[in-house]
């Protein structure tokens, strides 16, 4: 048996206004990096033409700083790629404490 949360009426369409206009959109959450991926999916914050880059979990701050360093060299190499970031919460708890990296997400 499977149980599917839908989403909220007219969120996809806000998200594709927000993302048109430039917004900047994060999305969090407390479900499972693979949960919130097909959330994501969904909801059309990613879809085929993105490029995802997912920072490994139970990293060090050194890891995270190279990972957030190849995602930022591959965007600026393919800027006109459309790019996603996700991050577990082991990892984004290192980078909101590390003000470096907290720059870099941003």
């Amino acid at each position: 048996m499977a149980i599917e949360d839908a989403l909220q009426d007219h969120v996809t369409e806000v998200l594709d206004v927000f993302i048109k206009t430039g917004i900047k959109i994060w999305m969090i959450t407390g479900d499972q990096k693979l949960t919130a991926e097909s959330i994501a999916m969904s909801c059309k914050l990613i879809t085929e033409e993105f490029h995802v880059n997912r920072l490994s979990d139970d990293i060090d701050e050194l890891r995270i700083q190279d990972e957030l360093d190849e995602a930022i060299s591959f965007y600026e190499n393919k800027c006109q790629v459309k790019q996603s970031l996700i991050i577990g919460s082991n990892s984004i708890n290192i980078v909101l404490n590390s003000r470096s990296l907290t720059q870099k997400v941003y």
